[in-house]
């Protein structure tokens, strides 16, 4: 069973150690780059270097319970208001955030590279990224007057592709996702209420995998969809 002092590996990237232990809560807290992280026991964000076959059984119960969720494919609310939004190659989310919709934004620190991101602005799907790196420490880079203005924070580079707007406020679009999506899953939210509208709060989620597919379908530019690495739909 992993104990304090057991080397892992963060995300992939990051080289790691167990700082503590907490198994009433099933919660491992590693020190890793720099930092301190509490992690669900089992979470697949952190990889023994010794084998564990207790970490092991924890991890397939837990992606058990997310199992509808892709491992590639991301959407992120960029606005449900404004008209236009101009992608500067970036994701940054505020750290220490301690409202409702923390997990939102804290899942910066689980997009890998070549993950696949679904911008909305506004009630439509105006753009795909992929993710190009992994999470670094950057400030705030919104101007002055914006609500995270002056925030530390956390961004990832990405590789922005236009494409034509999917409306996602449609009848018909809204049937789709309210049949598919996982409205209150722990550990993994959906970003769409139980009417499939874009929940109040929503920022970065990961996709249901039928969501993923749907949404790849509907759009027009072959050769964008080609390249992109469709995830597994059971």
């Amino acid at each position: 069973m992993i104990k304090k002092d057991d080397l892992v590996i963060v995300r992939g990237q990051f080289n790691g150690k167990v700082f503590g232990i907490n198994p009433g809560k099933k919660i491992v807290t590693v020190d890793y780059d720099g930092r301190y992280e509490d992690f669900l026991w089992g979470s697949p964000d952190v990889d023994p270097v010794n084998p564990d076959t207790d970490w092991d059984a924890a991890r397939n119960n837990l992606l058990a319970n997310v199992k509808r969720f892709s491992r590639n494919y991301w959407i992120v609310v960029e606005s449900q208001s404004r008209e236009e939004y101009e992608p500067d190659g970036t994701i940054w989310s505020p750290a220490n955030i301690t409202s409702g919709n923390k997990a939102s934004y804290e899942s910066i620190k689980d997009l890998k590279k070549g993950d696949v991101i679904f911008h909305v602005v506004n009630h439509h799907i105006t753009g795909v990224s992929i993710v190009t790196s992994g999470f670094q420490p950057a400030p705030c880079p919104y101007p002055e007057g914006s609500a995270f203005y002056g925030m530390s924070g956390y961004q990832v580079s990405v590789q922005w592709h236009f494409i034509s707007p999917i409306d996602i406020s449609t009848n018909q679009m809204k049937n789709f996702i309210k049949n598919n999506c996982r409205v209150g899953v722990q550990g993994s939210p959906s970003a769409f209420d139980q009417k499939g509208n874009i929940w109040r709060g929503a920022y970065l989620h990961r996709l249901e995998l039928a969501i993923a597919k749907h949404f790849i379908n509907n759009i027009n530019n072959l050769a964008l969809v080609n390249p992109l690495p469709l995830p597994p739909v059971k």
